[in-house]
């Protein structure tokens, strides 16, 4: 249902009207502007439509703000309304109105010269990343601090970089799903309110602030980086802020879900977001004659995945689940994990293998997906009834991702959001063979203070290594003992294991 996207596919002068969901005798449509001609806004004055925060992270990273920046034109807006349509939300980047009116009407909108009609694009959808929670007993912790925790948190050495001191401080990462069930209530989130680590939340779906009320399955995505109870679990993140953003209707499914997801994209933007997490995902409708192909997962054809590309080049990085089509015939990754500017990740089990549901790749033109992988088989989530329990999907080897890139961004300020990316993929274990089950594998952060830890002496050199290194010797202090040489670069990826 959506697809990537880029500063270069901003196409204005076209309009395209999408009814979506019919409610009683009106509709809701989407539709596109033709420019935005008599802007009241100027990107010379960024600060009137963009937080600091969002202007901040783009000079970072060197981004202009462009045209595609620019909210929608409020001149055209009030003609829409003035045709007696209610206009729900404006997409900045799509340059677009998601707006309310009987098919009756809609000539009159379609007869305003600064909208076109095209192709009916939405319709009714089926998510297939939304995965059902399955509960178990309360478990007991069986590791200091992490409990149960410990193994998907270690599998990233996430514990690493906890014990460096980076825990998210000071990244804010948005948190795009189907409801945070009574995340408000529960004791695995109560540092999260103590610490005013909740910066805002909303419900696209609803038109409303609250999203506590909704589905659980946020709830649990959100405890895999956020989560925190002593000796229980602890997430990946724990000390980030948080953006709550629900845009999934689970109890019906229609294409304008993908609308909601471009609006809490934008929205995640102007607040000046670091890193989107999504569990969402699209492939195949209720109606199979509206089915997207396999050929759509090109990085380039759906809404999802043109808006996930088009918040990747604001400079956020954005985290996807790949899927959970591994054991299906569709079997591929859905949307947005095709996006080319998009980090989508694949599961694995608590050993480290490749779990059988994750979609796999490549994408239909090609490229390696998913990119890398996390523990994505019992992973222990926090429960909307306040226990704990284990979880199975790439639902939640997305987050634990999403906050092990915060602690890596935390811990490299300086680098841009692609640089982040192909730095997670060089840790990955695959990354000199990726492939299409776990793409560049599992990244892991090694503390290289802690892996050289020993305890005998051994001389390495020539010390210090300039250029290229094409050999060197070790001299243990000790000889005719075991040698077990292992070398990590200055990211602690480990890049040799010999024993010697």
């Amino acid at each position: 249902m959506y697809k990537s996207f880029t500063l270069s596919n901003l196409i204005f002068g076209v309009l395209f009207l999408l009814p979506l969901f019919s409610v009683a005798q009106e509709k809701k449509y989407l539709i596109y502007f033709t420019d935005k001609n008599n802007s009241t806004y100027s990107i010379d004055a960024p600060h009137e439509f963009l937080s600091a925060r969002a202007i901040e992270r783009r000079t970072k990273q060197n981004i202009a703000i462009t045209e595609s920046d620019l909210p929608v034109s409020k001149k055209y807006i009030d003609s829409i309304k003035n045709k007696g349509a209610n206009v729900l939300y404006t997409s900045r980047w799509f340059n677009a109105a998601l707006i309310e009116t009987t098919p009756d009407n809609i000539s009159n909108i379609l007869a305003l010269d600064f909208v076109k009609s095209s192709d009916n694009l939405l319709k009714k959808s089926n998510p297939r990343a939304l995965n059902e929670i399955e509960e178990t007993e309360e478990i007991a912790g069986i590791n200091e601090n992490y409990g149960n925790s410990y193994n998907q948190v270690s599998m990233l050495g996430a514990d690493m970089l906890h014990a460096k001191g980076y825990k998210g401080e000071g990244m804010l990462i948005a948190v795009i799903d189907a409801g945070f069930q009574n995340v408000n209530l529960l004791s695995a989130f109560d540092s999260l309110f103590a610490n005013g680590q909740i910066k805002a939340t909303y419900d696209f779906v609803s038109m409303e602030e609250n999203v506590y009320d909704n589905h659980n399955h946020g709830t649990n995505v959100l405890s895999a980086i956020a989560g925190y109870l002593d000796d229980e679990l602890i997430g990946t993140a724990y000390k980030a802020d948080f953006l709550l953003l629900r845009t999934e209707n689970v109890t019906y499914e229609y294409e304008v879900e993908e609308v909601y997801w471009l609006l809490a994209a934008e929205y995640a933007d102007s607040a000046g977001a670091d890193i989107i997490n999504s569990s969402l995902g699209y492939s195949t409708f209720d109606d199979s004659d509206m089915d997207h192909s396999y050929d759509d997962m090109d990085g380039n054809t759906t809404i999802i995945t043109r808006a996930a590309d088009r918040a990747a080049a604001a400079g956020i990085l954005v985290v996807t689940s790949a899927g959970n089509e591994g054991n299906t015939s569709w079997n591929y990754i859905v949307a947005p994990a095709d996006g080319d500017s998009v980090l989508a990740v694949g599961a694995v089990d608590a050993n480290k293998y490749y779990a059988s549901l994750s979609s796999k790749g490549p994408s239909s033109d090609g490229r390696i997906k998913p990119d890398v992988a996390a523990q994505g088989s019992a992973v222990v989530v926090a429960t909307h009834y306040g226990g704990i329990s284990t979880s199975s999907g790439t639902s939640f080897a997305a987050p634990l991702m999403a906050g092990f890139a915060a602690l890596l961004w935390q811990a490299n300020p300086e680098l841009t959001n692609m640089e982040l990316m192909e730095m997670i993929k060089k840790l990955g274990s695959n990354y000199t063979t990726p492939d299409n089950f776990i793409g560049y594998g599992i990244p892991k952060y090694i503390d290289p203070q802690v892996a050289g830890k020993t305890n005998a002496s051994y001389t390495f050199f020539p010390n210090p290594f300039i250029g290229e290194m094409l050999g060197f010797y070790v001299r243990p202090e000790y000889q005719n003992i075991p040698v077990t040489v292992k070398v990590y670069d200055t990211t602690g990826k480990q890049v040799l294991d010999e024993y010697l």
